[in-house]
């Protein structure tokens, strides 16, 4: 029973190094897996959010009025909508990619150890093993993903809006104008108090299933990050 048991919680297979041929076994700890990808879920996205921020303002910005440089950008930012700014709609990600790290580096470490039997250095073994949580991940990814870009741009759009409304009659070329000529005097409040606010008023307004916009292509792209990441892992 006690050999069972520890079978269970710390399961390895022998596997063959590629430079001496000598079998040598190879641990799934689930534990150690999990810490990791949490930690690294965690720390990555509160690192990472505030450029986030800046590149899907960048992106969505006109060509005309994109002049800023990102470290001007972030200022301006922070000088017009407050520090709580750049973290506005974080929880998403916080939890959506601390959930997919752990996921991923355990589901990974099971497939790779138990069915595709990979090997250190580049082996697209590795690669399928990383690939095969890519459906689950789409599934968590894909609304957080759609709430953070809604979030992102809550302020900027809820103050176009405002504009839109005011200057019906002017081309939107110039309500971009003004925009960019009032935007910086005003504190904007968007229209969502947070993600959770968020997602119920666009669910209310155009059905649940608008949280999965873009399903298709951001599982494929998360197929293809965490394979190419897991086939230079082991290196």
């Amino acid at each position: 029973m006690d050999s069972l048991s520890s079978q269970n919680m710390h399961d390895s297979i022998e596997q063959t190094d590629n430079t001496t041929g000598i079998q040598r076994p190879v641990s799934f700890q689930v534990k150690e897996e999990v810490l990791g990808g949490f930690a690294a879920g965690v720390v990555g996205t509160l690192l990472g959010f505030p450029l986030d921020l800046v590149k899907t303002r960048m992106q969505t910005r006109s060509a005309s009025s994109n002049k800023h440089s990102p470290l001007s950008l972030l200022r301006h930012i922070l000088r017009t909508e407050g520090l709580s700014s750049i973290y506005k709609g974080v929880g998403p990600p916080l939890v959506s990619l601390s959930i997919v790290n752990t996921l991923s580096f355990t589901s990974y470490s099971y497939f790779r150890q138990n069915h595709f039997r990979g090997t250190d250095g580049w082996d697209y073994r590795n690669a399928l093993s990383g690939m095969m949580g890519a459906p689950l991940f789409g599934i968590v990814t894909t609304p957080e993903n759609f709430l953070k870009t809604q979030m992102q741009l809550d302020n900027v759009q809820s103050k176009r809006e405002e504009l839109m409304e005011s200057k019906s009659q002017q081309s939107i070329s110039q309500t971009n104008q003004t925009l960019q000529k009032e935007y910086p005097t005003k504190q904007p409040s968007g229209r969502f108090t947070n993600s959770f606010h968020c997602a119920k008023t666009l669910a209310s307004t155009h059905g649940a299933t608008v949280l999965y916009t873009g399903h298709a292509i951001n599982t494929i792209r998360e197929a293809a990050f965490v394979g190419t990441h897991f086939f230079c892992y082991e290196r």
